[in-house]
């Protein structure tokens, strides 16, 4: 990294094969390469063809957009399966699901003003604050305490063309599994990936 401009010697493109991204190098056409015969050999676009030397994982960096939707009522979907989150209260203790098709009341929550340090909470149409309780191992996302604490806190970040929330209380990001059926959104994933995507949105007036 050595030049102040962007130039053709410092443009690139990204390709995916499979499970791998490959990147080429616009100057000369060729393939980004990290040689394993060599200790220490520098990163060099010389490759003619994609192989195993030029085989990488491209993630996108979290980026912090909590205070965008501070003090704001939004809705969550899952971008896994397309469902909106969903705090039924027609049951008492119903974990937090992902499986409305339309977002109504119960899947409307309010957003809480930033906290001193940069947390926010969810409170439910009953009030209730989404919690991740720590004192129990993948214990669901529960709508069930009156006051924000730590339990309570949340961030939101944007990954990528997607958003990711993560629990204050164990670091860990909320989940939403499609491998069991009617499986409660959970504060278990240590990096944000296909089942952590969410789509956040400002709530849409609903009829009542």
């Amino acid at each position: 990294a050595r030049y102040d401009k962007l130039q053709s010697w410092e443009c690139f493109r990204i390709f995916q094969k499979g499970d791998y991204y490959y990147i080429k190098a616009q100057a000369n056409n060729k393939w980004l390469c990290v040689r394993v015969d060599s200790k220490n050999a520098p990163v060099q676009a010389y490759a003619d063809t994609p192989s195993t030397w030029e085989r990488l994982d491209i993630r996108f960096v979290p980026v912090d957009v909590t205070p965008q939707f501070a003090g704001k009522i939004v809705t969550i979907r899952s971008l896994q399966n397309g469902k909106y989150l969903c705090a039924d209260s027609s049951v008492s203790g119903t974990p937090l699901l992902a499986n409305k098709d339309n977002a109504l009341v119960w899947e409307t929550f309010q957003v809480s003003n930033l906290t001193s340090d940069g947390w926010v909470g969810f409170t439910t149409h009953t009030g209730k604050w989404l919690s991740a309780m720590a004192d129990t191992t993948n214990a669901p996302i529960n709508a069930r305490y009156d006051n924000l604490l730590d339990w309570e806190s949340f961030r939101i970040y944007q990954v990528g063309d997607a958003f990711c929330m993560k629990a204050k209380t164990n670091g860990k990001w909320l989940c939403v599994r499609v491998d069991t059926d009617q499986a409660p959104v959970q504060a278990y994933a240590s990096t944000p990936s296909t089942w952590e995507r969410l789509d956040i949105r400002l709530a849409e007036p609903v009829d009542v």
